[in-house]
C-alpha cells in the first residue's frame, strides 16, 4: 500500500489572498511528504529542494500496527534520477520515532524518492513519489509558493501528540458487507460442559469436609456430598449396603459351590450359568454401593472439573433419590442465544457469523474467536414468539452464562460496498462526521451519509472516496484539539 502526498506549504502567507513577496527564507517553506508501506508510515518535513543547496529532512516513523513511534536501527534517504543515485542514512535518532537527515542534490530535474528503513532485524524500502530539484534555491522557494495549498478548517494534530494517545489511521475500503440482524444474546453453557449431581439415595444431604460455596472451583472425582441414612427406616443407604454386600456374597458363594459340583457333571452347564449370573448382578450392585459408600455414607462425586454453579440443598436436608442437588460447569465452551424477529426470518438461512460484544471492552467477530453459528430455528419458540439463533464459541473473559450481549447477525453478501470503522464516526444532532487525513499532522472534519452497521463497520453511502484516509481511532481527540485551538502544530518537529 503506497499513498503520497507532496505538498508545499508557506507558514507566513497561510490564509492570504495577496501576490506572495519574495524575501522567504529557506527555513519558512518546507516539502511535506507522506508515504505508506507494508509496516510503516513516513512523514518528513523538508527543506526546497535546489542543486548544491543541502535540504535538511525532519523524518517522523510510526509504526501501522499500533500508530506509535517506531525505533529504527538506520533510516536512509535515496534521490534517484538518471545520472545521480544520492544516498544518505542516519543512524540514530533525534527521539523515539524522529530522525533528521541532510541531503544535497546535484542535478536539477525529476527524482525518484526512497526511504530505507531497518528496525529489529526487519528492513523495508518505501517508495515516497517523485520530486523536483531546481537549478537554484530561489527558484525552489517559488515553485513552493506557488504550489502551496491553503485548506479551510484543517485541524493541525502533530504526531508527537498523536503517538501519545490512542489514535489510528485507516482507508476507506470497499468490502462485501452483508445486512445484520441487531439484538441481545444470553450467554449459557455449552452441551457436556455441565453436570447435574443428583442423590444416588433418599437420605440426609450433608456437605463436604470444606465449605461450599458457587463459584468454588471442583476436581474431578472430589467428593461433594454425602447421603446419610441416618434413621430412615426405609430407604437407608447403610441398611441398602448391608444388604447388597450380604446378597454378593452369598451368590458369590453359590457360585463357587456350583463351579465345584460341575467340575464333577453333578450340575448341570445350565444352573452353573445362572448361578454365575446372579454372582455377577449381585457384585454389580454391590461394587456400585462400595465406590459412593464412605463412613457409612453415600458419596456424590463430580464427575470432571468445573466450577460449582449451583447448590441447590443445605446441610441436613432431607433429600430424595434421584433429587437434583448440585450444578457442576467447566464452561470451556459457551452458547449465545440469540432470539430474532419473525420479520427477519427470511435472513437467517444467510447467517454465516456474527459480532459479540463487549468482550474484552471491544466488539468481537465469532470467527475470529473460533466459534461458529450453531443452529437457526425455522419455527418460532412458542413462549416468546420469536426465532432462536445459537452460537457456540470457547470460553472468554467476562462472559458468564447468564450474562447478556449485544449480538449483530451478519448475512452473506457478495457485492462491495463502502465501510469505515464506527470507532472513526462522530455524531452531532443526528449527523456524522469523519477526519479525513490532509497529511498525517492536518485533518479535515467532513459529514457522511451512513447505513446501517454490524458494530464494528458502518456502511457509507456518500461524502467519502475510496483511497481517502480517515482517523479510524481516537476522532474525538482530533475534535477536541480543533476546539482546543491550543495545539503547536509545530511541536516536536525538526527544522
Amino acid at each position: 500500500m503506497l499513498m503520497v502526498l507532496l505538498l508545499w506549504l508557506s507558514a507566513c502567507h497561510t490564509g492570504h489572498d495577496h501576490e506572495p513577496s519574495h524575501d522567504h527564507t529557506h527555513d519558512e517553506v518546507k516539502l511535506i511528504v507522506t508515504a505508506y508501506g507494508e509496516y510503516l508510515e513516513v512523514f518528513a518535513e523538508a527543506d526546497p529542494l535546489a542543486v548544491g543547496t543541502p535540504s535538511v529532512f525532519g523524518v517522523h516513523l510510526t509504526r501501522l500496527s499500533d500508530f506509535k513511534p517506531l525505533e529504527a536501527d538506520k533510516v536512509a534517504l535515496r534521490l534517484v534520477s538518471e545520472g545521480q543515485d544520492i544516498h544518505q542514512e542516519m543512524a540514530s535518532a533525534l527521539r523515539p520515532g524522529v530522525f533528521r537527515i541532510e541531503l544535497q542534490p546535484q542535478q536539477a530535474g525529476s527524482h525518484q524518492l526512497f526511504f530505507e528503513i531497518e528496525w529489529a532485524g526487519r528492513q523495508e524500502t518505501i517508495e515516497a513519489g517523485v520530486v523536483q530539484v531546481y537549478d537554484n534555491l530561489h527558484r525552489a522557494i517559488h515553485a513552493a509558493e506557488d504550489l502551496q495549498t491553503d485548506i479551510p478548517g484543517a485541524v493541525a494534530f502533530t504526531k508527537e501528540h498523536s503517538w501519545g494517545l490512542s489514535f489510528a489511521t485507516a482507508l476507506v475500503q470497499a468490502i462485501p458487507f452483508g445486512p445484520t440482524i441487531r439484538t441481545v444474546g444470553e450467554v449459557l453453557p455449552a452441551q457436556g460442559e455441565e453436570f447435574v449431581l443428583v442423590s444416588p439415595a433418599t437420605g440426609m444431604a450433608r456437605l463436604s469436609d470444606r465449605p461450599l460455596y458457587e463459584g468454588q472451583s471442583i476436581a474431578s472425582g472430589e467428593a461433594v456430598l454425602y447421603i446419610d441414612g441416618g434413621a430412615l427406616s426405609e430407604n437407608n443407604p447403610r441398611i441398602r449396603y448391608l444388604e447388597a454386600r450380604n446378597l454378593y456374597e452369598r451368590r458369590k458363594a453359590d457360585y463357587e459351590r456350583m463351579e465345584a459340583l460341575a467340575a464333577d457333571q453333578l450340575v448341570s452347564r445350565r444352573e452353573l450359568l445362572q448361578a454365575r449370573q446372579e454372582y455377577l448382578d449381585a457384585k454389580a450392585v454391590y461394587d456400585n454401593l462400595m465406590d459412593i459408600q464412605a463412613g457409612g455414607s453415600l458419596t456424590v462425586n463430580s464427575p470432571s472439573e468445573g466450577s460449582l454453579t449451583q447448590l441447590l440443598v443445605s446441610h441436613g436436608e432431607h433429600v430424595s433419590a434421584g433429587q437434583p442437588l448440585a450444578v457442576i460447569s467447566r464452561n470451556n465452551r459457551l452458547v449465545v442465544r440469540a432470539e430474532v424477529q419473525q420479520r427477519h426470518a427470511g435472513m437467517l438461512e444467510h447467517i454465516y457469523d456474527a459480532n459479540l460484544g463487549p468482550i474484552h471492552g471491544s466488539m468481537r467477530r465469532l470467527s475470529e474467536l473460533n466459534g461458529r453459528v450453531l443452529s437457526v430455528a425455522r419455527n418460532v419458540h412458542p413462549g416468546s414468539h420469536l426465532l432462536p439463533v445459537h452460537l457456540e464459541l470457547p470460553s472468554q473473559d467476562g462472559l458468564v452464562p447468564g450474562g447478556l450481549l449485544d449480538v449483530y447477525l451478519i448475512a452473506r453478501e457478495e457485492e462491495p460496498v463502502q465501510v469505515v470503522p464506527n470507532s472513526a464516526l462522530l455524531e452531532e444532532q443526528g449527523n456524522y462526521f469523519v477526519f479525513v487525513q490532509v497529511h498525517p499532522e492536518s485533518f479535515v472534519k467532513r459529514e457522511v451519509q451512513t447505513g446501517e452497521t454490524d458494530g464494528q463497520l458502518t456502511r457509507i453511502l456518500g461524502g467519502l472516496a475510496a483511497g481517502e484516509r480517515i482517523v479510524s481511532r481516537g476522532a474525538i481527540l482530533v475534535k477536541m484539539a480543533a476546539t482546543s485551538g491550543d495545539l503547536d502544530p509545530h511541536s516536536g518537529h525538526v527544522h
